[in-house]
Formats: structure tokens, C-alpha cells, sequence
């Protein structure tokens, strides 16, 4: 293997760190929006189920049933919201991008490792490695904008990577969103 090769693998792997991260932090955020919007819409919910009970046995006064009415309205408007976001889907696709993108920088770990000799061997290897990259890109959720700036913050403390080593071409561009 050329040093060439090598340069390229270790950037391959370098991103694929990063995209890790950023994948896994984008999931734990989505599972936790997941987790506060369908419990608060629950347990409006079930605050409106039993104000209802009490309405009917006491007859209110009108205040009251305009109360129940717009705590009613928010329940319908968070659990539809809760439908429309699927945050819960979210999380699980960002988590299978985190998992694939693991997945490559272990591979390529492994063949800087044990290396291939072969030119045809590499070249076969590197095509497969780039689809397989590209596949992953082409399937994964966009990460938001909170998580690239996170990625900033910790960039010099994810393993395999050298943030001294960034180019221009791999600083965030603030268009994603």
C-alpha cells in the first residue's frame, strides 16, 4: 500500500469517526424530543380525560370548560405533532447511519492494519469502501446544525482524528441544515 493510499484511507476513516458522532448525537437528541413530547402529550391528555369526569358530575363553570377546551386543542396539537415530527424515527435512522459509518472505520482500522499488496486487491477494496460510503450518505438523515457545531467542540477528542489535519473542504458549511 502507498503512502497515497494510506492518506486517503486515513481521511475515509477520519470522516467516518466524525459522521459516527454526529449520527449517534443527532439519535440520542431525536429519542429524547421522542420521549418529552409523547410523555407531556400523555399526560395532558389523560389531565383532560379526567377533567372531563369532573365536569360532567359538578357542571362547571365556563371558565373551566374553556380551560379543558384549550388544553384539549394542545393535546390534539402535540399528538399530531408528535406524528408529523417522528422523532422516534428520526433517532432509529441517525442511530443505523452511526452504526454503518462504525462499521467502515473499523474496516478500514483493519486494513491499515493488514494491508493489501496487490494493486488490483486495493483498487477493488477502495472502489468498494467509496460505494459503500456513499451508500450510507445517500440514506442517512441530515445532521442538524446544534450537532455540527457539537462535532467543534469535540473534534480533537474523537479517536482516530487529528483536527490539525482539517481541510478547507471539511469545515462545516452553515447551508445544512
Amino acid at each position: 500500500m502507498t503512502e497515497q493510499q494510506s492518506e486517503l484511507l486515513i481521511s475515509w476513516q477520519r470522516d467516518s469517526k466524525r459522521l459516527q458522532f454526529m449520527h449517534y448525537e443527532s439519535a440520542k437528541s431525536f429519542e429524547s424530543r421522542s420521549k418529552w413530547l409523547g410523555s407531556f402529550s400523555a399526560c395532558l391528555s389523560a389531565i383532560v380525560g379526567t377533567t372531563v369526569f369532573v365536569q360532567i358530575a359538578e357542571d362547571p363553570s365556563q371558565i373551566s370548560k374553556v380551560i379543558v377546551g384549550l388544553v384539549s386543542i394542545l393535546v390534539a396539537v402535540l399528538t399530531t405533532l408528535q406524528t408529523v415530527l417522528n422523532y422516534g424515527d428520526l433517532a432509529s435512522r441517525h442511530r443505523a447511519a452511526g452504526v454503518a459509518y462504525s462499521s467502515v472505520y473499523r474496516s478500514i482500522a483493519q486494513r491499515l492494519a493488514f494491508p493489501l499488496f496487490d494493486r488490483k486487491e486495493i483498487e477493488i477494496w477502495v472502489d468498494e469502501t467509496r460505494d459503500h460510503l456513499r451508500d450510507i450518505a445517500s440514506v442517512s438523515p441530515t445532521v442538524p446544525n446544534r450537532v455540527w457545531k457539537r462535532l467543534n467542540e469535540v473534534d480533537d477528542h474523537l479517536p482516530g482524528y487529528d483536527a490539525g489535519d482539517k481541510s478547507e473542504e471539511e469545515t462545516h458549511d452553515d447551508s445544512r441544515s
